[in-house]
């Protein structure tokens, strides 16, 4: 049985998403844990018949979901990103990361380098080009960070600002990325009836990367037995459903994660499990 959507839940940067429509080099500096399993994990979709490009539907996607492909489509948008790189990350904006790394720890360069780019945080511009490029400059002051996350309508840093740039990795690596997008949606936990309408979710392999029990947290709460009534109903309606986690939830088919590191010492999800 073939089946032609894709659907991550918990979507966050959209690691899978990217990876199945083709993107070869991530837009941010990190873009979770699921980006180093994600030959595994197509692996596994492709078992449940998954095709080559699927329909990519996120729920609960980041701001990267939105920032990528306006970058991609719009010139004005990696215009406005450049000149306001220039402004924020001054001489660090483009170098290399070994060069930025260097001018990072002078003190002349770094205190305004901070100052500034705390001032990025807050709510985000309405115009659709100034957003990705406030958004894609965030991206260039996180360093080794997990990149930006929503808080409250606000755009944040989530470990706050890195030791230094890498500078616009979004913007430089546009040309790797495809065309098609990602049908992002803020919605969290949500349930096959949240689908399109043109979607039956027997056609769809759905991703359930909850956050961990007794690891770190997700702006939504979603306690085990959320999990369980998530993962069951798209079961139910159809779906494929395959889910990470630090162990079995479902007593479904289990088997370790096979990643680009090691998963537990990295303390993020080890095994997968999965149903169809």
């Amino acid at each position: 049985m073939s089946r032609h959507t894709w659907v991550e839940l918990c979507a966050g940067s959209c690691s899978m998403s990217a990876h199945l429509l083709g993107w070869t080099m991530q837009p941010t500096t990190w873009l979770g844990a699921k980006w180093r399993y994600r030959d595994h994990l197509t692996q596994i979709a492709r078992g449940y018949g998954l095709v080559g490009s699927p329909h990519c539907i996120a729920y609960d996607a980041g701001p990267i979901a939105e920032i990528a492909p306006q970058l991609i489509r719009s010139a004005r948008a990696r215009e406005l990103a450049v000149e306001l790189a220039g402004r924020v990350l001054g001489p660090l904006a483009l170098g290399n990361s070994r060069e930025a790394g260097a001018l990072s720890k002078v003190a002349e360069v770094r205190g305004p380098f901070r100052e500034r780019c705390e001032a990025l945080q807050g709510p985000p511009p309405d115009d659709p080009d100034e957003r990705a490029a406030h958004g894609a400059v965030m991206i260039g002051a996180s360093f080794g960070g997990k990149g930006l996350a929503e808080r409250g309508g606000r755009w944040v840093l989530k470990n706050g600002i890195g030791r230094c740039p890498l500078g616009l990795r979004a913007v430089r690596s546009r040309a790797r990325m495809p065309t098609r997008p990602i049908v992002s949606r803020r919605l969290a936990n949500a349930m096959p009836h949240d689908l399109p309408s043109h979607v039956h979710p027997s056609d769809c392999v759905v991703l359930l990367d909850p956050p961990y029990d007794r690891r770190a947290g997700y702006q939504h709460d979603m306690p085990r037995e959320a999990v369980v009534a998530l993962a069951q109903s798209w079961r139910m309606a159809g779906a494929a459903v395959i889910i990470t986690e630090a162990e079995p939830v479902m007593g479904w088919s289990t088997e370790p994660l096979q990643g680009h590191r090691t998963a537990s010492r990295l303390g993020i999800a080890e095994i997968v499990e999965h149903a169809g």
